[in-house]
Parts: structure tokens; C-alpha cells; sequence
């Protein structure tokens, strides 16, 4: 069964492929914004979304969506597939990233990949299928091969990204206390 909110409505698709995490993140914002907007909202232009309660009031809906109601795992996450914060001095935690918006079609979201190791599946689509997909920062980090190659890459570059999301989530806490 499907977990129940007080003033959440789920809507339930017949879609039977898995949804990818832009989809989740489309769907958890588009239905808090029409159902809890304190929570969580699309921001006036509808080209960002804003998480305006990341604790208790976030967890529901992080569980109805992902498989942990973590507010630092989804921030990482959005991290990994290429979400910035943006305006930080009006919302603390508004997240922008191109070819997500509010009116974004599913075809468009099913475009969005994690920038940690996607190079090996990305490079075989064309421009126009990777056209959401921001350049990785990853390709140009310097990193010593090994036997094991890609995946030193890869896991060098995801502890960078590790690294530099706690220290990001450290400077906004010390911030907001």
C-alpha cells in the first residue's frame, strides 16, 4: 500500500518502468507544491524549487518519493545530478538546474543523469539526447590511473563531490543558527 499524508493527494500512474530520481524530484515537488507549498514550492518562474522546511514537515514527503526521508541524502543527490542552489540571500534552499522546470515533460526529465559516472553511458548518446545534462566538472579532474581506471576516477570524484556538499551543508547551518 501507499503510505497516507494528511493534505497529500497521491496519484498513481500506470507507468511500469522504474522512475528516475528527476521524476521523483518533479513529482515530490509538483505535489507539495499544490498540497504543502510551506514545505516545499516551485519558485514564481517555476524554474527552481524551494525547500522551505527540511525537517519533520519534509519527511513524509521524502519517503513517499525516495527510499529514505533524509533531507542531507536528497542534497546530495541533487548535487550529484547537477542541481545548484541559487539566490541564496532570498531562499536559502531554492535548487536550479537547466531543462528542470515545472512544465518539464517526462521525456525531458528521463534526460537528466547523475554526473558521477555517467561519462561511460553518456558518451554514446548524441548532442541533442544530452542536451540536460550540465559538463562535468568530473572529466577534467586529475586523477592518477590505475588497473582499475574509470573507477578510481569515479570514486575520486565522487568524494569530491562528498566533500564539497558537507562542507556546503556546514557553512549553511552555521547560517540559519
Amino acid at each position: 500500500g501507499i503510505e497516507s499524508t494528511p493534505g497529500i493527494v497521491l496519484k498513481r500512474s500506470s507507468v511500469t518502468r522504474k522512475t528516475t530520481f528527476a521524476e521523483s524530484v518533479h513529482a515530490l515537488v509538483s505535489d507539495a507544491s499544490e498540497n504543502m507549498p510551506e514545505v516545499v514550492c516551485w519558485n514564481g518562474a517555476g524554474d527552481a524549487f524551494i525547500v522551505k522546511e527540511r525537517g519533520e514537515p519534509l519527511q513524509p514527503l521524502l519517503r513517499r518519493y525516495f527510499r529514505h526521508n533524509n533531507y542531507t541524502s536528497l542534497y546530495r543527490q541533487l548535487a550529484n545530478y547537477g542541481w545548484t542552489m541559487r539566490n541564496p540571500g532570498e531562499y536559502k534552499r531554492s535548487f536550479y538546474r537547466d531543462g528542470f522546470t515545472r512544465d518539464s515533460k517526462p521525456a525531458e526529465l528521463q534526460r537528466i543523469t547523475s554526473r558521477i559516472g555517467s561519462e561511460a553511458t553518456n558518451h554514446k548518446k548524441s548532442k541533442s539526447e544530452s542536451s540536460f545534462r550540465q559538463p562535468s566538472k568530473i572529466a577534467s579532474t586529475p586523477v592518477v590511473q590505475t588497473s582499475t581506471g574509470r573507477s578510481a576516477q569515479k570514486r575520486k570524484a565522487f568524494a569530491d563531490a562528498c566533500s564539497g556538499i558537507q562542507s556546503a551543508l556546514t557553512d549553511q547551518e552555521k547560517h540559519e543558527n
